[in-house]
């Protein structure tokens, strides 16, 4: 039987933290090689803009998005997460974007790792505290 590798879906408080040296375990999650990772392409957005807002220098924010986008594989919004988002959102009290991102870790079976605690004792999310 082949071991299959562990699936983790990082959201914008997970790759900020590891890129400001924050938290060693996102460190060992996002660096292990048999962890195949996750990231939705509404983290990008956010990632950009918060950097962008805190005066990063361009280069650097397009060194991170890079780094993102060739270390994880890109999960679009389809209509499928679009809509059962909208029930993770009533159900779950999330905002929209929250649970949009829920749901993309949901639908790739793989664990939300998240520094969110909007996201606490939720099925499936790996919450790493500061």
């Amino acid at each position: 039987m082949k071991k299959t590798e562990p699936r983790y879906l990082l959201d914008s408080s997970a790759w900020l933290a590891y890129f400001q040296g924050e938290d060693t375990k996102l460190g060992e999650l996002i660096e292990g090689v048999d962890n195949l990772l996750f990231t939705s392409v509404i983290t990008l957005h956010e990632i950009k803009r918060k950097l962008k807002k805190r005066k990063t220098p361009l280069q650097r924010v397009e060194e991170v998005l890079s780094f993102i986008k060739d270390r994880s594989i890109m999960v679009d919004i389809t209509p499928q997460i679009s809509e059962k988002s909208a029930d993770d959102s009533i159900s779950n009290r999330l905002h929209t974007i929250d649970s949009l991102i829920y749901r993309s870790a949901l639908e790739n079976n793989a664990a939300l790792v998240t520094m969110d605690h909007d996201f606490k004792g939720l099925k499936g999310v790996l919450l790493i505290s500061p």
